[in-house]
Formats: structure tokens, C-alpha cells, sequence
């Protein structure tokens, strides 16, 4: 990694980029964020200094999210345009734009994607809301206060819905998983594994 902030998690098969809460670093000893000082990070030179850049965003590391190659559909992306753009439909993705490829992402669960900060709590970007396609296609919605809940377009609206007995929404598939498969993240967890 190039910044003592953002961290990998690989966990069930599934690789996470993720991003240290503000200050602090990531502890390649401890395994977990810390204060600079104690941290020992040495990513791409950095050492403890009063502030680093919490924001930095780049085509390699984002932070929050992880690549999801399918289920979202690609949008327009310019040659000329790079940059993080949101998703028209799905608040929890984003695409990311580099010479007229587009790569879809997604935040962690339960978090939704702002253009400027990046993956926040759903309360801090109050004016995202999940749409359903005027086509009709069938899209799935991340719930963000139950792993149990998703919302799914039926004729262009929205309709909440309950995963069967035994299982959780995943934000990768994007369908009811097996509970002991699926990462809540943020989301209340309303099995008791």
C-alpha cells in the first residue's frame, strides 16, 4: 500500500480495500489502526508526521469499497473523464472512470457513496435514495439497518423484503446468502450465529 491509512482485508474469499477511521494508521504488527506514532507504518516512505491526507483516492486504493465487476451495470465514461462517479441507481456503489473504462465498486456494508468524501454513513449523504430504472429491470438495494432486509425494483418501485430463514443479503451478489458467508458490516446482523 502507499498509505499508512488504508489497509487489505481478505476474508472468505472476498478482498477489501479499507480505510483506518480519522488519524489513524494502519498497524502492520498489531493488525489493526492505531495512532501514528505506535503505528510503525513505513508505506511508500510516509512516517509519523501531525497529519496525512484522509481522502486520497486513487484507481489502485479507494477507501471503504471493493471492486465489483458485476451485478452493476456499466455507465458512460468519457476517454477524457477520470474520476469516482456514483451510481445513477444504487447508493451503496460508484464507478470509477479511467480513459473511457468504467470499474463498478461498491462501499462497505452498509455505508452509501458521496461524491466528495467518499463511502459515509447513510444518515451524512441525506440526499442519496435508491431508484429503480424506468426500464423495468430488476435491481437489488442494499438495506442499511438489517443484513436480513433488501429492496428490490418491482415494476420500477421500490419493495422491501425479508432474506428466507438461514440467510443475509450480500452487498457482492446481491442476493440472500448463507449468513455464515455474508459480511454485514454496518448492518444490523438479525441472525445469531
Amino acid at each position: 500500500t502507499k498509505y499508512c491509512h488504508i489497509y487489505h482485508y481478505c476474508g472468505i474469499g472476498v478482498h477489501t480495500i479499507l480505510q483506518c477511521a480519522d488519524n489513524l494508521w494502519f498497524s502492520p504488527i498489531s493488525e489493526e489502526c492505531e495512532w501514528p506514532e505506535k503505528s510503525k507504518c513505513r508505506a511508500a516512505g510516509h512516517f509519523f508526521t501531525s497529519s496525512i491526507p484522509t481522502n486520497i483516492v486513487d484507481e489502485s486504493e479507494t477507501t471503504h469499497f471493493s471492486q465489483l465487476n458485476i451485478v452493476y451495470p456499466p455507465i458512460p465514461c468519457p476517454k477524457s473523464v477520470q474520476g469516482h462517479f456514483p451510481d445513477p441507481y444504487d447508493c451503496s456503489a460508484f464507478h470509477y472512470c479511467n480513459g473511457g473504462v468504467d470499474k463498478p465498486g461498491f462501499c462497505e456494508p452498509g455505508l452509501f457513496w458521496d461524491k466528495k468524501l467518499g463511502c459515509q454513513w447513510p444518515k451524512d449523504v441525506p440526499n442519496c435514495v435508491h431508484k429503480c430504472p424506468q426500464n423495468g429491470e430488476s435491481l437489488r438495494f442494499v438495506a442499511p439497518h438489517s443484513c436480513c432486509h433488501y429492496y428490490e425494483c418491482v415494476n420500477g418501485h421500490q419493495k422491501e423484503k425479508v432474506c428466507p430463514l438461514h440467510k443475509l443479503f450480500s452487498v457482492e451478489t446481491k442476493k440472500c446468502e448463507h449468513f455464515q458467508v455474508v459480511n454485514c458490516g454496518a448492518r444490523k446482523n438479525c441472525i445469531d450465529s
